[in-house]
């Protein structure tokens, strides 16, 4: 059993960074609420603040669940794919492999980065990675592929 996992201080660092931005944003609201600012200022406040949270308030959620959870993102062998979900997806039964780079969705907001596993039945399963994997993304995907392609 071959167990992908990502380093917990990525995580972290990934936090502390959000975090940077989601306190940046509360400090101008404070200052939105309690100062005595023009009406220039306090629409420029405003829109910083609102935007901070809307683009890096996911990202801290993401990253402060995956300090506190297991870094063992899934895990495979010789009969297919364990999630940490307990789903069992079998090599046999998968029909392509792919990995999804993070982007933004329609709400301009970001999307985590995942494996996609399109299966026989036109079922597909996402494995998100949340971009913690690093450059370590694409080796993961080969030795994926390689077992699938010897294994279906």
């Amino acid at each position: 059993m071959q167990f992908v996992t990502y380093q917990r201080k990525y995580a972290i660092r990934h936090t502390l960074i959000s975090a940077l931005f989601i306190i940046a944003g509360l400090v101008l609201t404070g200052d939105v609420i309690y100062g005595d600012n023009s009406v220039l200022q306090t629409l420029y406040f405003t829109s910083a603040a609102f935007l901070s949270f809307w683009f890096v308030g996911r990202l801290f959620i993401w990253n402060t669940t995956r300090i506190f959870g297991t870094n063992i993102l899934f895990s495979f062998d010789l009969s297919g794919i364990k999630t940490n979900a307990g789903k069992q997806l079998s090599w046999k039964d998968i029909r392509t492999i792919d990995f999804v780079a993070p982007g933004l969705n329609k709400w301009i907001q970001p999307t985590p980065s995942y494996y996609l596993f399109k299966m026989v039945d036109g079922k597909s399963y996402k494995i998100y990675t949340y971009s913690l994997l690093k450059h370590q993304e694409s080796d993961i995907l080969k030795v994926l592929r390689k077992t699938w392609n010897e294994h279906k």
